[in-house]
């Protein structure tokens, strides 16, 4: 044979007995856990199941959402085209309001300088008429005193 005794091989067969004995304790043990596992194994099928069940109902769900925005796609479109034609009312009348304040503005202007004339001349007046009547308190002033001085002058008769 190869080299060695038989009582050399004999020992290495009883030392791999006895390595290879707890081995069927622990295929007993693996099973169990095996056993284990399969049971386990059973409820993340049923939970599986479950979550392919409510993938569905979100799949479905899913497509009536998707359904539903197409119609706000829709609606958002024809809402987008008023507030467009909103905007271009707007700025029309806007634009109508500028052109008539415009027109407001100029008549506004030509009434401050007719007032700024009418005020000049009124101005004038009152500096001629202040003059006026100045002269007059001056001629009665005068007046008086004359007659106060008992020389009443020849238009005015003497007091009775």
């Amino acid at each position: 044979m190869s080299g060695r005794t038989m009582d050399e091989r004999l020992t290495n067969l009883e030392k791999l007995a006895e390595t290879l004995a707890p081995i069927p304790g622990e295929m007993r043990e693996l099973t169990g856990r095996l056993g284990d596992v399969e049971v386990r194994l059973g409820g993340v099928e049923v939970r599986l199941e479950n979550v392919e069940g409510r993938l569905g109902n979100v799949e479905g769900r899913l497509g009536n959402v998707e359904g539903r925005l197409g119609s706000v796609e829709v609606r958002l479109g024809a809402v987008e085209l008023q507030i467009v034609q909103l905007r271009t009312g707007m700025d029309d009348g806007f634009s109508a309001v500028r052109r008539e304040f415009s027109f407001v503005r100029e008549d506004i202007a030509a009434l401050n300088r007719k007032k700024a004339g009418h005020a000049n001349r009124l101005s004038a007046d009152m500096n001629r008429l202040g003059v006026e009547m100045r002269t007059l308190f001056e001629e009665a002033f005068g007046r008086r005193r004359v007659i106060a001085a008992g020389n009443p002058p020849p238009d005015v008769a003497p007091p009775a």
